[in-house]
This record gives C-alpha cells, structure tokens and sequence, in this order.
C-alpha cells in the first residue's frame, strides 16, 4: 500500500510538470461572448455573463478530436445545460430568468474551438465573479464543485490533480483523486499500518450516499506536513481516494478548499 501510495505521488509530480510544449489553449471573453481555441490540450476554461430572461446562447464547438464538455449553471444554482460531445454540434439555450450565468468548459485531449455568444436583446456583459462552486467532471466517473480561481485543474488516465497557484511549492495545497482495487477497510489498515505518525484516528461520514474515511498523516520528517486521505467506498472491494497534501500550518486554509470539494462530489459510475 505504501509503495502505491508513493507511485501515484511519483507520477502525479510528473503530470503536474510535464505539460507538452505543443499544447495550447487561447481564451478569448467579451461582453456575450466567450471564446476558446485549443491545440491538442485538456483543459478547463470558465467564463461567467449577466443575463436576462429570453436571451439565447448559441452554442457552437467545432472539434477535430478529443472532446469538450460544456456546463452551464444559473448562477450557483440550478444546471441548465450539460452536454459532451467528440464532433462539431450547434446548440442553443434559452435564458429562463435575469442573473448570472457560468459557464464551464472541459477540454479533454481535444483540438478546435468554440464559441458561446448571447442573442436576442443588448449584449451580455461578461462578469468578473468569484468560482467557488465551479462544477467540473472528472476523468474516472466523479464530479465536483472546486474553485478555479485558486486551484488549476489537471486530468490524468490514472489520477487527477488540483493544484493551488502559489510560487512557494513547499506551501502548496495539492488534490490528489484517484481510484483504487481495495475496500474501504483494507485501505483504512493499510495506511494505518504503513503510517505510525497518525495524526488522529479516523473520522467516517456519508458522502454521495457512500461510506467515507478520513485519516490524517504526517508526510514531512520534520511534522512540517501533512496528508489527509479521504477514502470512498466505490463498489465492491474499489475505493475512491481523495487525497491532499498541504503544510501543517495552513490547515484551515486547506480545510476551507477541501470541505466544499468532498461535500459536492458526485458519482456517475
């Protein structure tokens, strides 16, 4: 358990700094519209727009390969259109009410681009709002609510990576979700064997209507860190594992961005 543990950190750290050179995304937000180029990339771009009951957003992706997913919320409320697709499609959506609309787009693997523009009436302002309950999907049947503007998403085959924007990556808070071929009990034992620097016992609650885990660890020989393993019940004898690393001292920072996270996951699988 151990050794695997330490694999997926290994290759996680590789994910984060092994982005290709050739990929590129280029975003483009005006009043009623919102634009994105992308060159072999995954990715996710979000944009947020004032508008007013009757409006229409037209929707228009052109895809060469990959896939785009699109989420758009009223607001932090209801969601109104979720759609993903591997080829070019034209859609609409109409506006039901005046309010804040965001806009979410899942680039995965993908090259094109898309244009999503507001008619019918004056154009819509393109707002500079706070994300903190941004829905996105994951790579491996899970969806979440996460806040953009602290927090760079990265999709993985094997693991999926949120990563704080910080310059010192010594105090970075760092998601780590991935999955593993274990119950929920063997995990638990496992880490608490591998472990002895148990911060405190393990905490279960009910999340998505699954049994979930949380433990505690000192990762860092000086107890300067620390790792905090959310481990799901996924089936039988399978686990989703959240897992984040921060330092000791910016805990409720981290409490802060990880609270919201697991309380919104989502399984589709």
């Amino acid at each position: 358990m151990k050794k695997r543990i330490l694999c997926l950190l290994c290759a996680a750290m590789l994910l984060l700094s092994g982005t290709t050179a050739f990929a590129k995304t280029n975003v483009l937000r005006l009043d009623g519209l919102f634009a994105v180029d992308y060159d072999n990339e995954s990715d996710t771009q979000v944009c947020a727009m004032q508008l007013k009951a009757g409006q229409v957003l037209d929707i228009n992706a052109n895809i060469v390969s990959g896939a785009v997913a699109i989420a758009i919320r009223r607001n932090f409320g209801d969601l109104l259109y979720d759609h993903e697709a591997g080829m070019t499609f034209n859609d609409t959506l109409v506006i039901p009410a005046d309010d804040i609309y965001r806009i979410s787009v899942d680039i995965k693997n993908a090259k094109g681009n898309l244009r999503i523009s507001a008619q019918s009436g004056a154009p819509a302002p393109t707002v500079d709002v706070p994300f903190e309950r941004q829905f996105i999907k994951g790579s491996f049947g899970y969806g979440l609510e996460y806040d953009p503007a602290k927090l760079d998403f990265t999709a993985g085959s094997d693991m999926d990576v949120f990563a704080e924007r910080v310059p010192d990556m010594d105090q970075q808070i760092v998601i780590w979700l991935h999955t593993e071929n274990a119950s929920l009990d063997s995990m638990t034992i496992g880490l608490m064997a591998d472990n002895p620097q148990l911060l405190d016992s393990f905490t279960t609650e009910m999340l998505d209507w699954r049994v979930a885990r949380t433990i505690r660890l000192i990762t860092n020989a000086d107890g300067s860190h620390v790792g905090r393993y959310t481990i799901i019940e996924n089936g039988l004898n399978k686990s989703f594992v959240f897992m984040a690393t921060y330092p000791l001292a910016r805990e409720a920072e981290a409490e802060a961005l990880i609270g919201p996270m697991l309380h919104s996951l989502r399984f589709t699988e």
